[in-house]
């Protein structure tokens, strides 16, 4: 019950599980401290405890199910720790196995998820630090059954506790970065582990596998140059533990690699300031390395040296001859040797200090020496600098008088009826110079926008206008429209096209017999054939509230015409589809899911607070969006009027449609059209065809009128509604919508 509540609410909203879990642990607070022993008790805690239970065994599979949800990781991972730590003391053998299996599981379902190429694509490196310190943790958690055990059967636990960190270690350590190694609490917990561990199963350690041996290793070298002097501490004592083990067990894999340590340990206890707990630490690990890597210590020391003077040199060379002296010589291990060990440990250690504070006095005299000649130089700078300061005052004294008798000569000899230099006249003038040539380069380039305008314009106009081959009384030019592609003709394009439709409104109204705005509301649908295409027209003419917002209400088509119009049929359209934003004007444009190019320009207009219209026409040809895509010709008139009195409000509305035509082949064939709503015109004789489409066309636009009028009034609800945060795009160059 508990897994699959988890799978329900963790995905959409992770934190929604908090309330559930609160209210577990309140109730089985509340029956704990009412001590009840009623079996309705009983059952209500075993429940409880199973619904913990729960979600402690689902925990791998939740993590293996949700691991893309980064909220959801560190908590899967916490609920493993506060449960290991929790129970892991008491349970017996049989039930700790099945606990380390389960735990071994859920490290390598999280290593495997969570890969080094994975990680490095996450660039929250908090979330990566959280998830690393629950492994860790988790691992302390587990290793700790060696040392707190309140089971009774834990005969053979420390090797099973072993093999299961050991095998939690192999998978985690490639997951530990040098990045992740900088965070202070990740890396008291991560070399705290490793110490221990070193400390206590070192013969496992020196078995990893060496390319993980080697991982764990160049995390030391980080730890021996921390700057928390624990991890310096635990860094060093796991080194010298490494070495000792190596010197009782020899191993292949572990040779040569113990030697990189040498050079640090050499840096750090000879020029570095440390504690003298970090200082005996690295002293010891720096004589176990030296009985180690004892045929190559010649080698090393002539590399660490490289860099150094010459006196420093033999020094250091002096020195670390005399400790490869003070080691003891190779012989078998024995009681008695084991003594030797430790004078030979102690003489070394002193031998350190000894050597040690030699070179810090040696860098306290060199210090001192050099801070005498700062002083030196200094002062000299100094007189060098008062003394330039002195002939500076000197020479502009001397620059002040000299300017004092040129001041008084010309005050002698000034007319102040002279004409003016022309250095002063072409400075005065300069500014209105500099305003005239800005304004002249202002009227320039108005001058060339207008003219491209004007030629624009004109392109436009000869491109929709031909000699009429016969009279007729309705001008259909203004229908075949276009929009250019500089932005000043755009506009002046959008506003010509909108206007224009709304200067014909009535005319248009009055054409498709609407009758007067006191008649009784109506709505139809018809289809008009001629002689090569039919033309789809939907009339309409209803009341609305007087009260519902003239603004409001305009606005639906305004910002979601083509929602509002159902271009995309039953299957909606849900996404934005304006692209371009004027004062009075949008631009929508769409792609269907029949592969259908939607362009539509879209105007509002009100007259006072009594009147309000939109108007709307397909875009057939757009020098921003060249396409070969099959079109419609689109055109919507909607009008609000309050009538005299403000008791009605009458709304109008004269939709066309025209038939799908290809940029290619021409109109599209009836039984194209009819498989919108999937009808089959296939076999029916051509008169048939139209009789049978009309029809079903007819049927299927009252099904899209009662789909639009829902929609509107969900369109409504959403304009009331608090804006959103993102606005839509007005780039000229946004591409079009894909209707899913």
């Amino acid at each position: 019950m508990c897994e699959a509540l988890v799978r329900i609410i963790v995905p959409d909203a992770p934190d929604q599980l908090a309330p559930f879990v609160s209210e577990w642990h309140r109730c089985l607070d509340m029956m704990t401290q009412s001590s009840s022993t009623t079996t309705h008790s009983h059952i209500q805690v075993e429940s409880i405890l199973e619904l913990y239970a729960g979600l402690a065994r689902s925990s791998e599979r939740t993590l293996e199910t949700f691991q893309p949800v980064p909220s959801i990781v560190p908590l899967v991972l916490k609920c493993a720790c506060d449960f290991v730590e929790a129970n892991l003391a008491y349970l017996s053998l049989e039930k700790a196995m099945d606990l380390y299996g389960h735990c071994d599981r859920l490290i390598g379902t999280f290593c495997v998820t969570n890969s080094v190429t994975q990680r490095s694509a996450i660039s929250d490196d908090e979330l990566q630090f959280e998830d690393m310190f629950m492994l860790l943790t988790l691992l302390s958690h587990l290793v700790a059954k060696d040392v707190i055990d309140f089971a009774d059967d834990t005969a053979n636990s420390a090797g099973v506790v072993a093999d299961v960190v050991f095998s939690g270690l192999n998978q985690v350590i490639p997951l530990m970065t040098h990045d992740l190694l900088q965070y202070p609490k990740l890396s008291v917990q991560y070399f705290t582990l490793v110490s221990y561990l070193v400390d206590v199963y070192p013969d496992k350690v020196v078995r990893l596998n060496p390319s993980l041996l080697h991982q764990l290793l160049q995390s030391l070298v980080v730890g021996m140059r921390h700057t928390n002097t624990d991890i310096v501490r635990y860094s060093f004592q796991s080194v010298g533990e490494l070495a000792a083990c190596q010197l009782r067990q020899p191993t292949a894999a572990s040779t040569g690699l113990l030697g990189q340590f040498i050079p640090v340990v050499l840096q750090m206890l000879v020029f570095e300031a440390a504690a003298a707990v970090v200082v005996d630490g690295a002293a010891l690990a720096l004589y176990s390395l030296f009985l180690v890597e004892r045929r190559n210590i010649e080698s090393i020391a002539h590399a660490f040296c490289a860099g150094m003077d010459s006196p420093l040199q033999d020094t250091m060379m002096h020195a670390l001859g005399q400790l490869m002296h003070s080691l003891p010589p190779p012989q078998p291990q024995t009681a008695a040797s084991v003594g030797h060990a430790r004078k030979h440990r102690a003489h070394f250690k002193a031998q350190i200090f000894n050597r040690r504070s030699n070179m810090q006095d040696v860098d306290v005299a060199k210090q001192a020496q050099k801070r005498l000649k700062r002083r030196g130089y200094i002062r000299k700078m100094m007189q060098q600098y008062r003394q330039k300061e002195k002939m500076e005052v000197v020479f502009l004294q001397s620059q002040a008088e000299q300017l004092e008798l040129e001041l008084k000569h010309l005050l002698n000899h000034h007319n102040p009826l002279a004409m003016l230099p022309w250095k002063e006249v072409a400075a005065a003038l300069d500014t209105d110079k500099q305003l005239a040539m800005s304004q002249k380069q202002a009227l320039a380039d108005q001058v060339t926008e207008v003219q491209t305008l004007i030629r624009d314009m004109s392109k436009w106009v000869t491109a929709h206008t031909s000699i009429p081959t016969s009279l007729s009384s309705r001008p259909a030019g203004w229908r075949n429209i276009s929009l250019l592609g500089n932005h000043t003709s755009r506009v002046t394009g959008k506003e010509w096209i909108t206007k224009h439709m709304q200067h014909n409104a009535t005319n248009m109204f009055r054409q498709h017999g609407f009758p007067s705005l006191e008649s009784a509301p109506f709505q139809d649908t018809d289809v008009v054939f001629s002689e090569h295409h039919f033309t789809f027209v939907r009339r309409a003419q209803y009341d609305v509230p007087v009260g519902f917002p003239l603004e409001l209400h305009l606005r639906v088509f305004h910002e979601f015409l083509c929602d509002a119009l159902m271009v995309n049929g039953l299957s909606g359209v849900s996404v934005p589809t304006v692209v371009e934003r004027e004062a009075s004007t949008t631009l929508h444009r769409l792609i269907t899911c029949r592969n259908e190019g939607v362009n539509l320009l879209c105007g509002r207009f009100t007259d006072g607070a009594d009147r309000g219209l939109v108007v709307a026409q397909q875009i057939q040809h757009d020098d921003l969006w060249p396409h070969d895509l099959p079109q419609r010709n689109r055109m919507l008139w909607f009008e609000r009027i309050t009538l005299p009195g403000g008791q009605r409000s009458v709304v109008r509305m004269l939709y066309m449609m025209g038939q799908t035509q290809s940029p290619r082949d021409g109109y599209v064939s009836l039984h194209e059209e009819a498989q919108e709503w999937g009808g089959n015109l296939q076999n029916l004789p051509q008169d048939m065809q139209e009789v049978r489409y009309r029809h079903d066309s007819q049927a299927y636009g009252q099904l899209l009128s009662a789909q639009a009028v829902e929609r509107n009034r969900a369109l409504v609800a959403a304009l009331m509604a608090p804006p959103p945060k993102k606005q839509l795009a007005s780039d000229w160059s946004t591409p079009p919508r894909l209707a899913k």
